[in-house]
């Protein structure tokens, strides 16, 4: 069988971190201490994701808001009471769904998205377009913090396998259910296409925040706060 050269840039991706990297992001994840984000961080980014997406239709931020929650919610890992805890739960799943800390990972996958829009200007005009790059990005986020979790967790390291791969994008949709997205539901085939897509588009450079992941959280709130303003004042 022939090597799928997309499958293996995206693999050396994911598994392309240092230590001090891992350390790094396992110190943001602990200063979080599981706390969700805010309802007004929530609104913000909802706002932020019609903005870049560059669409608006009445009543499209309510539904937004409660993409966004149901996201966050569903992706947490159940029953749950510290950090550790959830470290722990975490690296001993195959699949980088449920998260450790919902929160971390949506910080993440914003910047991923401010990279991929600096590099090709806002999104979709399309409101579950936007939706589906936004499930890419968490679906992206979410393994290479957990990639790198592991990898100071587990002993010897551990190496994604195909399979672990495929279930992370089976699990996300799984627990988002189609109802969601009405009738533009996408199934894990096609969500791991567009995964490809998307790391291509970030030249399978996965490092997290400006200099380091400890700068993740300021940078994450001015960012919302600049889409914040764009939204307000777009015409």
């Amino acid at each position: 069988m022939i090597p799928d050269p997309d499958y293996a840039l995206a693999t050396k991706a994911y598994e392309a971190h240092s230590n001090m990297n891992a350390m790094l992001l396992l110190h943001v994840i602990h200063s979080r201490q599981l706390e969700p984000l805010s309802a007004s961080v929530v609104e913000q980014l909802a706002k932020a994701m019609i903005y870049c997406g560059d669409y608006d239709e009445p009543l499209i931020l309510p539904e937004t808001i409660t993409f966004i929650r149901t996201l966050l919610d569903r992706t947490t890992l159940p029953c749950i009471t510290s950090v550790d805890e959830a470290i722990r739960t975490s690296c001993t799943n195959p699949s980088s769904i449920p998260v450790i800390c919902p929160a971390t990972t949506t910080m993440s996958a914003v910047y991923y998205l401010n990279r991929y829009i600096k590099k090709f200007g806002r999104f979709t005009h399309s409101y579950y377009a936007t939706q589906r790059l936004f499930l890419v990005a968490y679906l992206v986020a979410s393994k290479y913090i957990h990639a790198n979790v592991k990898c100071l967790v587990v002993t010897p390291p551990h190496e994604p396998r195909l399979a672990e791969e495929e279930e992370a994008a089976t699990q996300l949709l799984r627990r988002l259910g189609n109802g969601l997205m009405d009738n533009h539901a996408i199934n894990a085939a096609q969500l791991r296409s567009m995964e490809m897509e998307f790391l291509h588009f970030l030249d399978y450079q996965l490092w997290i925040g400006p200099k380091s992941p400890l700068q993740l959280w300021s940078w994450f709130h001015k960012a919302l706060d600049s889409y914040s303003t764009c939204y307000h004042t777009r015409s």
